[in-house]
């Protein structure tokens, strides 16, 4: 072979050396690239994963009108909601009058919690205009076979009772439209809406605003809840059912400052002979006449205890008091108890159920001895 032919062999079978090396160099480049490229998206979609926000669950909000409704609905809510309650600690919810930013306030609510049957009279007009508005609004008390006020009870002005009784037969002898009028305008005035001191009835209330709630918010269990909650209102009831017992039965004619302990009465076995005040409602005011008639009728049954609430003044429950002592050797006490409103954060009366406990106590200790 001449050394031409030789070299003309070796480039022959070099070429095909370097053209493989450089495809594979190619293929390995173009590889890396792509790799990286894979990798840099990888990279950035971890990224987007990792700094993705997670879905915003807003809180359901819910007004409730008084300290006792809003500790109910606190109890179900949890920490999937805040409430707010108009008609605070202390306060007499028969006596408030409705703020502007309680009309505010009601409208914001995904739901509003109300007592109803005339309680918290101020603040129906503001109710009526946030429900018109979309807002739901549960009344709670008129759903609960609500009971009437007693008719046993002390009347403190027997002319406005007939001129009432005159009035209500002389509506039934109006027309249709006209007595639905009149309903409206006197609607669930002889009802009592202080059902709370019926722990039964107060479990059945607290299964209404679950069932509310859950049209609010369908995904979670309320009723659950709700459950878990009752159950702890049953053993209160239970205790109250004990304590009360231990009353002899005499001693269960009582005295109130204004019409409140109605349900207790019906549930535990009482008997509310009188009140200072006529009717439910603290607003009302008493006669000489009807006050004179309070007297006697202590004096005549031998009542020595004068239950007062925490929410209005004990002005006039003290000068019957005063007055039955000056007319009798009874030793008449006026004691305050809790009926409209919670107490103050701190009091042992501060929740619903420490409420009852507390003025449960309180009744035992003035009325067993």
């Amino acid at each position: 072979m001449s050394l031409s032919t030789a070299r003309d062999a070796r480039t022959v079978s070099v070429r095909p050396k370097r053209t493989w090396s450089r495809a594979l160099a190619a293929t390995i480049a173009v590889g890396l690239v792509l790799s990286a490229c894979s990798a840099d998206d990888a990279s950035e979609g971890a990224a987007d994963d990792a700094i993705e926000p997670a879905p915003i669950v807003e809180l359901v909000r819910v007004v409730a009108t008084t300290s006792i409704l809003g500790d109910l609905v606190a109890n179900i809510l949890g920490d999937d909601g805040t409430v707010e309650v108009l008609i605070g600690a202390g306060v007499d919810p028969h006596a408030y009058q409705a703020s502007a930013r309680d009309a505010a306030v009601l409208r914001d609510a995904d739901l509003v919690v109300a007592n109803g049957l005339l309680l918290e009279e101020g603040l129906i007009a503001a109710l009526d205009a946030a429900e018109a508005d979309g807002v739901r609004v549960l009344t709670v008390a008129d759903r609960l076979d609500p009971i009437e006020f007693g008719a046993g009870h002390a009347r403190h002005d027997d002319a406005e009772d007939d001129d009432h009784d005159h009035d209500h037969d002389h509506d039934k002898d109006k027309d249709d439209e006209h007595a639905h009028d009149d309903e409206d305008a006197h609607e669930h005035d002889d009802e009592d809406p202080h059902f709370w001191w019926d722990p039964i009835r107060t479990a059945t209330a607290v299964e209404l605003i679950a069932a509310e709630l859950s049209l609010v918010r369908p995904d979670i269990d309320w009723a659950l809840r709700a459950d878990a909650y009752i159950l702890q209102i049953l053993e209160v009831h239970e205790e109250l059912e004990v304590l009360f017992a231990a009353i002899p039965e005499e001693r269960r004619r009582i005295i109130t400052n204004h019409d409140s302990l109605g349900y207790l009465e019906a549930r535990y076995g009482f008997e509310v002979i009188g009140t200072v005040i006529p009717g439910s409602s603290t607003t009302v005011e008493t006669s000489a006449r009807a006050f004179a008639a309070l007297v006697d009728l202590m004096v005549d049954e031998g009542v020595t205890v004068v239950f007062a609430e925490n929410t209005d003044s004990a002005t006039l429950a003290e000068q019957l008091a005063s007055e039955t002592i000056g007319r009798s050797d009874l030793d008449v006490t006026v004691v305050r108890i809790l009926t409209d409103a919670l107490g103050a954060p701190g009091s042992g009366a501060d929740t619903y159920l420490g409420m009852l406990r507390t003025t449960a106590v309180l009744i035992h200790a003035a009325l067993a001895a």
